[in-house]
């Protein structure tokens, strides 16, 4: 059966930044009563159980790979972490469908394990219950663990929550034998807000593993408020590493979203490069051109750097995700990448824009195909 309502979105190329990207994952969220059809029917909506809010491509022909992580039928909040399937552009507006109402078919809220797919090391949740962490992968790879009990605190975004670590009470998170990093790990993001910067001379670790070889990849805040991230495999004398030379200067109790990566041979060897709130905040590093495989066999760690003590986060992380991206660095992450996901996740309503309603019984078949148009749709 063809869906029986849906809203045609459109992803602003502006905001994907200066690359094409490949299967990017972006969450797709209205605030409550933003849009009164996707209340459940029962409080006025057109929406059956919230099972049935499915993304598709514009002409609703093929449903996408999506993650259905809040639905509120009493006044329409949804979150919905959505894979767009192949090339998304940087260059030209990509529209596509969410489509709801058909209660006949529509079983499930998707897959997290299939949205976040294999070029994903990890998709990290922290998730607050008045103040109890639970912190979970919904990749499936990593089993989280809490060391003295850090707390759930409100995240950057409404819909959002994170983690907090005290580093007086030594409190942090592990993401289990299966977050560590393999041959192909060489890009992570996450957002942080720091309650203090470290001492005189000291670093403080935000996304640290490091094993005992040392193998290593790292992002720590100086304290200076600037930014060092490091890549390293000791046995093979390979390192890559940006240690204080971003333009960004970090605050306290002020949200940041952090991002790193191994830069790819084509950008003139590789790199260690680091971006704030989607921008490059470093253009050189401190030397490395030739880290090919890091093979660090130790978990991700948020908040703790278990190769140097006292290195402890003293503040939140939320939203953090790790990728895959293959030995010898010929498919690493764009620039691009961190572009689009600090503007899909700091804002998603303009990320993607589009509120109209467009409902398959009052416009007849004809209507599924031009409304990919804009030509039709009824509030």
């Amino acid at each position: 059966m063809a869906p029986k309502n849906w809203i045609i979105r459109t992803i602003d190329s502006t905001k994907v930044g200066a690359d094409d990207l490949t299967n990017f994952v972006f969450p797709l969220y209205f605030a409550p009563n933003a849009v009164a059809a996707l209340k459940s029917t029962s409080n006025g909506g057109l929406v059956y159980s919230g099972l049935d809010i499915r993304p598709y491509d514009s002409l609703i022909t093929t449903e996408w790979k999506y993650y259905l992580r809040k639905y509120d039928p009493t006044t329409g909040e949804l979150l919905i972490w959505v894979q767009y399937p192949g090339t998304l552009s940087h260059s030209s507006s990509s529209p596509f469908a969410l489509t709801f109402g058909d209660r006949a078919t529509y079983l499930a809220n998707g897959s997290s394990t299939a949205c976040f797919d294999s070029t994903f090391n990890g998709f990290y949740e922290f998730q607050n219950a008045s103040g109890v962490l639970t912190a979970v992968d919904l990749t499936g790879i990593g089993s989280m663990t809490l060391h003295s009990t850090p707390t759930g605190v409100a995240g950057p975004l409404s819909w959002m929550d994170a983690m907090h670590c005290a580093a007086a009470s030594s409190q942090y998170v592990d993401g289990g034998a299966g977050s560590a990093p393999n041959y192909d790990l060489s890009s992570w993001a996450f957002w942080v807000k720091l309650d203090s910067l470290p001492s005189a001379g000291g670093y403080m670790a935000l996304l640290s593993a490091v094993d005992s070889g040392p193998r290593f990849m790292q992002t720590f805040v100086k304290d200076t408020g600037k930014l060092a991230g490091y890549f390293g495999n000791s046995p093979l004398s390979e390192i890559a590493f940006a240690d204080g030379l971003g333009t960004n200067t970090l605050s306290t109790g002020t949200w940041y979203h952090i991002g790193m990566r191994r830069s790819p041979i084509s950008e003139g060897g590789i790199h260690c490069r680091v971006y704030v709130n989607g921008a490059a905040d470093n253009t050189t590093d401190n030397g490395g051109d030739n880290l090919f495989e890091l093979n660090c066999t130790d978990p991700i760690y948020f908040g703790q750097d278990v190769g140097t003590s006292g290195r402890l986060l003293d503040g939140a992380i939320a939203g953090a995700m790790s990728w895959n991206d293959g030995i010898g660095g010929s498919t690493l992450r764009p620039n691009g990448w961190f572009t689009a996901l600090y503007n899909s996740q700091n804002d998603p309503s303009t990320f993607s824009t589009g509120t109209t309603v467009t409902s398959l019984a009052n416009t007849g078949r004809f209507a599924r195909r031009t409304a990919a148009f804009g030509l039709l749709g009824v509030m």
